[in-house]
């Protein structure tokens, strides 16, 4: 907040705690890693706190997406160097993919179904916040 003049923008761009992602990532994922993977995801909360430290959210949205790969080889190859994969094979990492994300396929590639939280926030003046949802005052700094 202190970096940021009044009216600048902040983006926040991360997995969503409640989405297929986030399972990926702490069940398959956590179980095949070396250090095992507990995220730390953005949420309603993470909205309620910017705004408590005097933020507007302009748009918080979950945005779908596809990482493409020339084939499943690469695509396992790719999440396995990512993640840190270690004892699994090609086939149970696109396996666990295809369950837990989803697979596409476009001109002979295959694609990984993948999505981002993105918060856009703005930096409030010293008084007054402005939402969509209506004017707040920004909480008093604790003494």
């Amino acid at each position: 907040h202190r970096v940021l003049k009044s009216g600048g923008r902040l983006l926040l761009a991360d997995v969503h705690a409640e989405s297929n992602v986030a399972k990926f990532l702490d069940e398959f994922v956590g179980r095949h890693n070396s250090t095992g993977h507990e995220g730390m995801y953005l949420c309603s909360q993470t909205l309620e706190n910017l705004q408590a430290d005097g933020f507007s959210v302009v748009r918080a949205e979950r945005v779908q997406y596809t990482w493409w790969f020339a084939d499943r080889p690469n695509m396992a190859a790719f999440c396995r160097l990512l993640f840190d994969m270690r004892g699994i094979d090609d086939p149970e990492i696109v396996a666990a993919i295809d369950r837990h994300l989803g697979l596409r396929t476009r001109d002979g590639e295959i694609g990984m179904n993948w999505e981002m939280y993105v918060v856009l926030a703005t930096r409030c003046d010293q008084q007054r916040c402005r939402s969509d949802t209506g004017i707040f005052l920004r909480r008093p700094p604790v003494a």
